[in-house]
């Protein structure tokens, strides 16, 4: 048995007709006009109306024309411009109240903790004594200058109001916070 040139003669993976079910093979749809070979349906057949030219008839998923206004009841699409005159859909403001919140108890975070950090207590009035110099010291640790402190501190005869103050930094701490340690550490 000799086989025929390749492209010519009957395909094998086709099935004959008559395993098929006989008869010749269709050529329509039931019920849709008959069409001879290829090319656009005849007179009436799918997609058109009978009686309407069919550049008349939209097709399917077609755009409507530009500046028709969909059904009545239906949504524009999306990202359709309203027509002129027309309200804007009203817009939603959540986001931007939320954003405002936050932001507000950011800074007053901010703000809360730059006043419980920076917040130094008020000195005890001054204590005077007999030696000049410690009296300029006991008024500079007044002052805010915690290494006058520190020097009142050292050099003030033990037990006395001076070296009290100099050891509480001029009173903005208690005695028992300092545990051996120098107001210019502590402040």
């Amino acid at each position: 048995m000799t086989q025929p040139p390749y492209g010519q003669g009957p395909d094998p993976y086709q099935r004959p007709q008559e395993a098929v079910g006989g008869g010749t093979p269709p050529t329509s749809m039931p019920g849709a006009p008959a069409q001879s070979g290829y090319g656009p349906p005849t007179q009436g057949g799918y997609g058109t109306s009978p009686g309407v030219p069919p550049a008349a008839t939209p097709q399917y998923g077609a755009a409507p024309p530009y500046g028709a206004a969909p059904p009545y009841g239906a949504a524009p699409p999306y990202g359709a411009v309203p027509p002129y005159g027309a309200a804007p859909p009203p817009k939603s403001k959540t986001g931007l109240i939320i954003a405002a919140v936050v932001g507000v108890l950011a800074i007053g975070g901010i703000i809360l903790a730059v006043v419980l950090l920076n917040k130094v207590p008020s000195p005890d009035p001054v204590v005077v004594g007999d030696d000049p110099a410690l009296n300029q010291l006991a008024q500079s640790c007044f002052d805010g200058d915690m290494s006058a402190c520190d020097s009142l501190w050292l050099q003030s005869p033990v037990d006395s109001a001076q070296e009290a103050h100099g050891n509480t930094c001029g009173g903005r701490i208690d005695e028992s916070d300092v545990d051996l340690r120098y107001c210019v550490d502590i402040f």
